[in-house]
Protein backbone atom coordinates (compact mmCIF):
# COMPACT_ATOMS: atom_id res chain seq x y z
CA UNK A 1 0.00 0.00 0.00
CA UNK A 2 1.95 3.15 -1.33
CA UNK A 3 1.40 6.22 0.69
CA UNK A 4 0.52 5.09 3.67
CA UNK A 5 -1.06 7.65 6.13
CA UNK A 6 -0.27 7.40 9.77
CA UNK A 7 -2.51 6.25 11.69
CA UNK A 8 -2.98 6.70 16.11
CA UNK A 9 -3.99 4.18 18.13
CA UNK A 10 -5.35 5.74 21.58
CA UNK A 11 -5.34 3.00 24.39
CA UNK A 12 -6.86 5.34 27.70
CA UNK A 13 -5.93 2.89 30.61
CA UNK A 14 -7.08 2.90 34.34
CA UNK A 15 -6.00 0.25 36.37
CA UNK A 16 -5.76 -2.14 33.26
CA UNK A 17 -2.69 -4.40 34.90
CA UNK A 18 -4.44 -7.34 34.76
CA UNK A 19 -5.24 -7.21 30.95
CA UNK A 20 -3.25 -4.44 29.12
CA UNK A 21 -0.45 -6.89 28.10
CA UNK A 22 -2.46 -8.75 25.87
CA UNK A 23 -3.80 -5.02 24.37
CA UNK A 24 -0.71 -3.81 24.04
CA UNK A 25 0.73 -7.14 21.99
CA UNK A 26 -1.83 -6.73 19.85
CA UNK A 27 -1.34 -3.17 18.89
CA UNK A 28 2.29 -3.75 18.48
CA UNK A 29 1.61 -6.93 16.19
CA UNK A 30 -0.12 -4.60 13.57
CA UNK A 31 0.81 -5.63 9.91
CA UNK A 32 0.60 -1.63 9.63
CA UNK A 33 4.09 -0.07 9.61
CA UNK A 34 2.86 3.46 10.19
CA UNK A 35 1.49 3.76 13.03
CA UNK A 36 1.59 5.36 16.36
CA UNK A 37 0.37 4.29 19.52
CA UNK A 38 -0.70 6.45 22.21
CA UNK A 39 -1.03 4.67 25.56
CA UNK A 40 -3.01 7.24 28.25
CA UNK A 41 -2.14 6.06 31.97
CA UNK A 42 -5.69 7.70 33.51
CA UNK A 43 -4.52 7.88 37.27
CA UNK A 44 -4.06 3.96 37.42
CA UNK A 45 -3.23 3.13 41.25
CA UNK A 46 -2.15 -0.58 40.16
CA UNK A 47 0.93 -1.43 38.30
CA UNK A 48 -0.36 -0.12 35.26
CA UNK A 49 2.12 2.97 34.88
CA UNK A 50 5.06 0.67 35.79
CA UNK A 51 3.97 -1.77 32.64
CA UNK A 52 3.61 1.83 30.28
CA UNK A 53 6.80 2.64 31.26
CA UNK A 54 8.19 -0.45 30.49
CA UNK A 55 6.81 -0.65 27.13
CA UNK A 56 9.60 1.51 25.77
CA UNK A 57 9.29 1.24 21.72
CA UNK A 58 9.86 3.28 18.62
CA UNK A 59 6.02 5.07 17.61
CA UNK A 60 4.84 4.37 21.41
CA UNK A 61 4.07 7.59 23.49
CA UNK A 62 2.79 7.46 27.13
CA UNK A 63 0.11 10.15 28.45
CA UNK A 64 0.65 9.79 31.78
CA UNK A 65 -2.53 12.29 33.61
CA UNK A 66 -4.90 12.48 37.00
CA UNK A 67 -7.38 10.12 36.83
CA UNK A 68 -10.52 11.94 34.65
CA UNK A 69 -12.38 9.11 33.29
CA UNK A 70 -12.69 7.49 29.55
CA UNK A 71 -13.50 10.87 28.08
CA UNK A 72 -10.91 12.77 29.53
CA UNK A 73 -8.56 9.81 28.22
CA UNK A 74 -9.53 9.83 24.92
CA UNK A 75 -9.08 13.71 24.91
CA UNK A 76 -6.00 13.53 26.04
CA UNK A 77 -5.22 11.08 23.61
CA UNK A 78 -6.20 13.00 20.74
CA UNK A 79 -4.77 16.34 22.18
CA UNK A 80 -1.05 14.70 21.10
CA UNK A 81 -1.91 12.55 17.77
CA UNK A 82 -0.60 13.00 14.90
CA UNK A 83 -2.23 10.67 12.67
CA UNK A 84 -4.14 11.65 9.86
CA UNK A 85 -6.97 8.45 11.00
CA UNK A 86 -7.68 7.64 14.94
CA UNK A 87 -8.79 4.65 16.14
CA UNK A 88 -9.83 3.91 19.91
CA UNK A 89 -8.99 0.98 21.64
CA UNK A 90 -10.03 -0.14 25.40
CA UNK A 91 -7.03 -1.59 27.59
CA UNK A 92 -9.39 -4.38 28.33
CA UNK A 93 -9.86 -5.31 24.32
CA UNK A 94 -8.26 -6.44 21.92
CA UNK A 95 -7.56 -5.89 18.28
CA UNK A 96 -6.17 -8.69 15.35
CA UNK A 97 -2.50 -8.09 13.90
CA UNK A 98 -4.41 -6.73 10.04
CA UNK A 99 -7.49 -4.81 11.91
CA UNK A 100 -5.59 -1.44 11.13
CA UNK A 101 -4.51 -2.51 8.00
CA UNK A 102 -7.83 -3.96 6.43
CA UNK A 103 -9.60 -0.70 7.72
CA UNK A 104 -6.46 1.86 6.64
CA UNK A 105 -6.65 0.27 3.05
CA UNK A 106 -10.38 0.44 2.85
CA UNK A 107 -10.15 4.56 3.80
CA UNK A 108 -7.50 5.12 1.30
CA UNK A 109 -8.93 2.89 -1.62
CA UNK A 110 -12.55 4.69 -1.16
CA UNK A 111 -11.61 7.75 0.54
CA UNK A 112 -13.38 7.57 3.38
CA UNK A 113 -13.80 9.44 6.54
CA UNK A 114 -14.67 7.06 8.79
CA UNK A 115 -14.71 3.07 8.73
CA UNK A 116 -16.64 0.88 10.85
CA UNK A 117 -15.82 -2.85 11.28
CA UNK A 118 -18.14 -5.47 13.48
CA UNK A 119 -17.33 -6.15 17.10
CA UNK A 120 -16.93 -9.86 18.45
CA UNK A 121 -16.85 -11.23 21.69
CA UNK A 122 -15.44 -14.37 20.78
CA UNK A 123 -11.59 -14.40 20.14
CA UNK A 124 -11.55 -17.13 17.50
CA UNK A 125 -13.99 -14.69 15.01
CA UNK A 126 -11.52 -12.49 15.50
CA UNK A 127 -10.07 -11.29 11.58
CA UNK A 128 -12.63 -13.42 10.22
CA UNK A 129 -16.18 -11.88 8.81
CA UNK A 130 -20.19 -12.14 9.97
CA UNK A 131 -21.01 -13.82 6.80
CA UNK A 132 -19.96 -12.85 2.88
CA UNK A 133 -17.23 -10.07 3.15
CA UNK A 134 -18.92 -6.99 2.12
CA UNK A 135 -17.64 -3.56 2.10
CA UNK A 136 -20.57 -0.44 1.68
CA UNK A 137 -21.01 2.72 1.58
CA UNK A 138 -23.49 4.38 3.31
CA UNK A 139 -25.15 7.97 3.04
CA UNK A 140 -25.21 10.32 6.35
CA UNK A 141 -29.02 9.14 6.43
CA UNK A 142 -28.32 5.98 6.33
CA UNK A 143 -25.29 6.00 8.75
CA UNK A 144 -27.47 8.16 11.58
CA UNK A 145 -30.76 5.54 10.53
CA UNK A 146 -28.14 1.96 11.53
CA UNK A 147 -26.92 4.36 14.85
CA UNK A 148 -30.30 4.88 16.24
CA UNK A 149 -31.17 1.14 15.43
CA UNK A 150 -29.95 -1.13 18.60
CA UNK A 151 -29.99 -4.15 16.07
CA UNK A 152 -27.43 -2.72 14.02
CA UNK A 153 -23.52 -3.44 14.01
CA UNK A 154 -22.90 0.16 12.74
CA UNK A 155 -23.40 0.91 16.55
CA UNK A 156 -22.90 4.50 18.69
CA UNK A 157 -19.29 2.99 19.47
CA UNK A 158 -15.92 4.60 18.63
CA UNK A 159 -13.77 1.68 19.39
CA UNK A 160 -14.38 -0.70 15.87
CA UNK A 161 -14.04 2.58 13.95
CA UNK A 162 -11.39 4.36 11.69
CA UNK A 163 -12.14 7.71 11.53
CA UNK A 164 -10.00 10.69 9.63
CA UNK A 165 -8.79 12.90 12.60
CA UNK A 166 -10.65 15.92 11.76
CA UNK A 167 -13.87 14.76 12.82
CA UNK A 168 -13.00 15.54 16.47
CA UNK A 169 -12.15 19.01 15.62
CA UNK A 170 -14.74 20.83 17.78
CA UNK A 171 -15.83 17.09 18.61
CA UNK A 172 -14.36 16.25 22.05
CA UNK A 173 -16.13 13.35 24.34
CA UNK A 174 -17.92 14.89 27.02
CA UNK A 175 -15.79 14.40 30.37
CA UNK A 176 -17.63 13.25 33.75
CA UNK A 177 -20.18 11.16 32.01
CA UNK A 178 -20.52 7.84 30.60
CA UNK A 179 -22.32 6.72 27.62
CA UNK A 180 -19.93 9.78 25.72
CA UNK A 181 -19.85 7.73 23.02
CA UNK A 182 -23.38 8.57 21.31
CA UNK A 183 -22.61 12.28 21.11
CA UNK A 184 -19.36 11.76 19.09
CA UNK A 185 -20.38 9.40 16.86
CA UNK A 186 -23.15 11.47 15.77
CA UNK A 187 -21.67 14.61 15.36
CA UNK A 188 -18.87 12.86 13.05
CA UNK A 189 -21.07 11.37 11.18
CA UNK A 190 -22.71 14.92 10.49
CA UNK A 191 -19.16 16.28 9.87
CA UNK A 192 -18.01 14.07 7.64
CA UNK A 193 -17.67 15.31 4.08
CA UNK A 194 -16.35 11.85 2.22
CA UNK A 195 -17.55 8.47 2.62
CA UNK A 196 -18.85 6.55 5.87
CA UNK A 197 -18.18 2.35 5.00
CA UNK A 198 -19.46 -0.09 6.80
CA UNK A 199 -17.55 -3.58 6.36
CA UNK A 200 -18.47 -6.94 8.57
CA UNK A 201 -15.23 -7.82 9.37
CA UNK A 202 -14.40 -9.12 13.04
CA UNK A 203 -11.66 -6.39 13.58
CA UNK A 204 -12.39 -5.33 17.18
CA UNK A 205 -12.24 -8.29 19.99
CA UNK A 206 -14.99 -6.97 22.88
CA UNK A 207 -14.35 -8.97 25.92
CA UNK A 208 -16.86 -9.55 29.00
CA UNK A 209 -14.95 -10.21 31.97
CA UNK A 210 -16.03 -11.43 35.14
CA UNK A 211 -17.21 -8.89 37.81
CA UNK A 212 -17.07 -6.76 34.93
CA UNK A 213 -21.35 -6.63 35.22
CA UNK A 214 -22.03 -5.18 38.37
CA UNK A 215 -25.50 -6.04 40.66
CA UNK A 216 -25.22 -2.82 42.13
CA UNK A 217 -27.02 0.90 40.58
CA UNK A 218 -24.57 3.27 39.61
CA UNK A 219 -26.14 6.46 39.50
CA UNK A 220 -24.05 7.66 36.65
CA UNK A 221 -26.60 4.95 34.64
CA UNK A 222 -28.70 8.16 34.53
CA UNK A 223 -26.29 9.49 31.90
CA UNK A 224 -27.43 7.14 29.41
CA UNK A 225 -30.44 9.27 29.32
CA UNK A 226 -28.84 12.78 29.36
CA UNK A 227 -26.36 11.95 26.40
CA UNK A 228 -29.24 10.15 24.65
CA UNK A 229 -31.34 13.39 24.67
CA UNK A 230 -28.39 15.73 23.85
CA UNK A 231 -28.11 13.34 20.33
CA UNK A 232 -31.75 13.61 20.25
CA UNK A 233 -31.78 17.72 20.22
CA UNK A 234 -28.43 17.37 18.26
CA UNK A 235 -30.88 15.75 15.25
CA UNK A 236 -33.65 17.31 15.51
CA UNK A 237 -31.52 20.79 15.22
CA UNK A 238 -28.88 19.44 12.69
CA UNK A 239 -30.82 16.17 10.59
CA UNK A 240 -34.33 16.86 11.09
CA UNK A 241 -34.96 13.75 8.66
CA UNK A 242 -34.08 11.59 11.02
CA UNK A 243 -36.00 12.60 14.11
CA UNK A 244 -38.26 10.30 14.44
CA UNK A 245 -35.89 7.28 14.31
CA UNK A 246 -34.10 9.14 17.30
CA UNK A 247 -37.25 9.85 19.20
CA UNK A 248 -37.52 6.11 19.15
CA UNK A 249 -33.76 5.47 20.13
CA UNK A 250 -34.29 8.15 23.37
CA UNK A 251 -37.40 5.96 24.51
CA UNK A 252 -35.07 2.62 24.07
CA UNK A 253 -32.50 4.23 25.91
CA UNK A 254 -34.33 5.03 28.76
CA UNK A 255 -36.42 2.08 28.87
CA UNK A 256 -32.31 0.34 29.33
CA UNK A 257 -31.99 2.58 32.72
CA UNK A 258 -35.64 1.91 33.90
CA UNK A 259 -34.62 -1.94 33.08
CA UNK A 260 -31.01 -1.37 34.88
CA UNK A 261 -32.57 -0.26 37.83
CA UNK A 262 -35.47 -3.14 38.14
CA UNK A 263 -33.04 -5.72 38.20
CA UNK A 264 -31.46 -4.48 40.81
CA UNK A 265 -34.78 -3.67 42.57
CA UNK A 266 -34.85 -0.26 42.32
CA UNK A 267 -37.82 2.29 41.13
CA UNK A 268 -37.14 5.89 40.67
CA UNK A 269 -40.34 7.62 40.74
CA UNK A 270 -39.02 10.63 38.67
CA UNK A 271 -37.46 9.24 35.70
CA UNK A 272 -41.09 6.70 35.64
CA UNK A 273 -42.81 10.19 35.38
CA UNK A 274 -40.31 11.49 32.55
CA UNK A 275 -40.34 8.30 30.86
CA UNK A 276 -44.23 8.18 31.11
CA UNK A 277 -44.40 11.48 29.62
CA UNK A 278 -42.00 11.36 26.76
CA UNK A 279 -43.80 7.67 25.32
CA UNK A 280 -47.15 9.33 25.93
CA UNK A 281 -46.80 12.53 23.98
CA UNK A 282 -44.34 11.14 20.87
CA UNK A 283 -46.61 7.77 19.84
CA UNK A 284 -44.24 8.11 16.33
CA UNK A 285 -42.08 5.47 18.31
CA UNK A 286 -44.40 3.17 17.83
CA UNK A 287 -43.95 3.10 14.28
CA UNK A 288 -40.58 2.96 14.07
CA UNK A 289 -38.96 0.52 11.86
CA UNK A 290 -36.14 0.45 14.09
CA UNK A 291 -37.66 -1.54 17.01
CA UNK A 292 -39.00 -4.97 17.08
CA UNK A 293 -42.25 -5.55 18.17
CA UNK A 294 -41.42 -7.22 21.02
CA UNK A 295 -39.63 -3.64 22.23
CA UNK A 296 -42.75 -1.92 21.33
CA UNK A 297 -44.26 -4.52 23.18
CA UNK A 298 -41.98 -3.73 26.24
CA UNK A 299 -42.22 -0.40 25.98
CA UNK A 300 -46.28 -0.06 25.93
CA UNK A 301 -46.51 -2.21 28.93
CA UNK A 302 -43.45 -0.16 31.01
CA UNK A 303 -45.07 2.90 29.89
CA UNK A 304 -48.35 2.31 31.18
CA UNK A 305 -47.93 0.43 34.67
CA UNK A 306 -44.21 1.41 35.46
CA UNK A 307 -44.31 0.19 38.95
CA UNK A 308 -46.15 -3.02 38.27
CA UNK A 309 -43.70 -3.39 35.08
CA UNK A 310 -40.53 -2.90 37.34
CA UNK A 311 -41.28 -5.48 39.98
CA UNK A 312 -42.14 -7.81 37.21
CA UNK A 313 -38.67 -7.25 35.12
CA UNK A 314 -37.17 -7.95 38.44
CA UNK A 315 -38.86 -11.47 38.76
CA UNK A 316 -38.05 -12.32 35.23
CA UNK A 317 -34.74 -11.41 35.59
CA UNK A 318 -33.76 -13.57 38.12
Amino acid sequence: MPNKPLVSIIVPAYNAIDYIDSCIKGVLAQTYDNIEVIVVNDGSTDETADYCAKINKPGVKIVNKKNGGLSSARNAGLSVANGEYIFFLDSDDEIYSDTIEKLAEIAIEMKADIVSSVFCSKKELLGGSKGEPIVRELSKKEALKKISDTREDFAPNVCNKLFKRELFVGNLFPEGRLFEDMIVMVTAVMKASNKIIETNNYCYYYQTRDGSITQSYNPKEYDHIVMSNLVLEKVKSDFPSETNNYISYHAVNQLSVINKMASCGLYDKDIAKDYRRFVFRNPVIFLSENMSISKKIQIICSSVATPLYAKCFKVIKK
